[in-house]
């Protein structure tokens, strides 16, 4: 039987539904084992990365991404019958779109739709919409945790934005905040890299399922993306074979130019891929373009829409390449057979239980080291910028307290209502943080 274009997997199979402004987008999982721990936790924590809403440069619309449970699960473990879930929009406002009604949108699906339909919901781009992806983080979630049971690992960072290479890839990266600024409204494409460590050398299949072939399907089903290497990609063009070869002795590979797969396969190297992704298309400037009565007008385009969603749309890949590679190494391994005894599948269960967690605390220390290099890489550059402005005070003959703008600072902070973060804890942080500031000033000031 043919497949439909809204389904993906073989083994581990997906299917999506739902468009921007209907009233749920949801999901259906099936080939799921039973006795799987469905962590919802780790789904609302996906779910929250890629919302919109988290910054100035995301969409303002706002949605709670609650999701619901119809079927599939009992007692937050699987029971290996199709999971079904949902997740209700309740933030669109299909009045902003009223205008578009008979107009195609530059460089959106509009034209592509209704040239193939004859019929489209132009109401935030329909079953276009980036909207959708929000299903796919349930199952991928699932998939995240079934491959970190076996030590695979998903890492992606944003590593370009336009001109600006990105050092870290965080979304308070002061550098790249301040390029954001200047976009005056504009939207900025970027490039994504994702590593994907841990992989067994053996997975895929040679010719028309290739692992960076499928991959690369995966991929390119998120929208906005328009071009995926894999290793060197382009830069093999522009290689002669000396350059390129990945040399071998007994330990292993020397080095890593083929991003961890020969002939559709994986080679036991990371798995390295560059995803690049064009600006959003709804831009508030005046563009041309025509009507379905094909009559040129000119348009200008209102509504919530992000101007830079690169941060938003890592939980999305991270999804659907843990989508791919896990019904990859279920068709590899047969894994679904092995389940033949309830004796068996309990053990199974149990260890695997064990070792996901385990992994899983492993991985969360790890996410604390990053953040916790990534906070002091900051509060190092504030006490950069504190030996700027003592030089001004000094100049201008200030005070180095200026215990207005102390409680301002706090203030602001505090507006924010960041979760797990109290007042007390905020104003005893300041207090370090000026007490440190203020020394490093005066100290600057006396050597001047």
């Amino acid at each position: 039987m043919d497949k439909i274009s809204n389904q993906f997997g073989n083994r581990f199979k997906i299917s999506t539904f739902g468009e921007s402004h209907s009233k749920a987008i949801g999901v259906l999982i099936d080939g799921v084992q039973p006795n799987i721990i469905f962590d919802e936790d780790l789904i609302k924590k996906l779910l929250k990365e890629r919302k919109t809403a988290l910054s100035k440069y995301t969409s303002s619309r706002v949605e709670a991404d609650d999701i619901e449970i119809l079927s599939g699960v009992f007692d937050g473990k699987t029971i290996g019958t199709p999971i079904v879930a949902i997740i209700r929009n309740i933030g669109h406002n299909s009045s902003d779109y009223d205008s578009l009604k008979n107009v195609f949108r530059p460089s959106h699906a509009d034209y592509t739709f209704f040239k193939k339909y004859g019929i489209r919901d132009y109401r935030g781009g329909g079953r276009a919409s980036a909207r959708e992806t929000a299903a796919r983080v349930i199952p991928g979630a699932l998939a995240i945790k079934l491959l970190e049971e076996r030590e695979i690992k998903i890492d992606s960072k944003v590593i370009r934005i336009g001109e600006l290479f990105c050092k870290t890839g965080l979304i308070f990266d002061f550098e790249v905040d301040s390029y954001l600024k200047n976009l005056n409204g504009d939207s900025i494409g970027c490039i994504i890299e994702t590593t994907i460590s841990g992989v067994s050398a053996g997975v895929g299949d040679p010719v028309f399922e290739k692992l960076n072939g499928i991959l690369s399907k995966a991929i390119f089903s998120i929208p906005a993306v328009k071009g995926v290497e894999f290793g060197d990609g382009f830069m093999f063009g522009f290689q002669k074979g000396s350059q390129s070869n990945d040399e071998m002795d007994k330990n292993g590979f020397l080095s890593n130019h083929a991003g961890g797969i020969n002939g559709g396969v994986s080679n036991g190297n990371d798995i390295i891929i560059k995803i690049a992704f064009r600006g959003a298309s709804s831009i508030p400037f005046e563009q041309k373009t025509v009507d379905i009565f094909n009559n040129e007008i000119n348009i200008k385009i209102g509504g919530r829409h992000d101007s830079f969603f690169g941060f938003r749309v890592i939980p999305v890949i991270n999804s659907m390449c843990a989508i791919t590679l896990w019904d990859a190494i279920l068709d590899q391994n047969k894994i679904g057979l092995e389940f033949n005894s309830i004796e068996k599948n309990v053990d199974n269960f149990v260890d695997n239980s064990k070792k996901f967690y385990s992994n899983r605390l492993k991985q969360l220390r790890e996410e604390i080291l990053d953040c916790d290099i990534d906070i002091f890489q900051t509060i190092s550059y504030r006490f950069e910028i504190a030996k700027k402005i003592s030089d001004i005070k000094k100049e201008y003959k200030l005070d180095v307290t200026d215990s207005k703008r102390e409680s301002y600072l706090k203030n602001i902070v505090k507006e924010l209502n960041l979760e797990e973060i109290s007042d007390i804890f905020i104003d005893d942080f300041y207090e370090l943080i000026f007490k440190y500031s203020k020394m490093i000033q005066k100290n600057s000031m006396e050597s001047l």
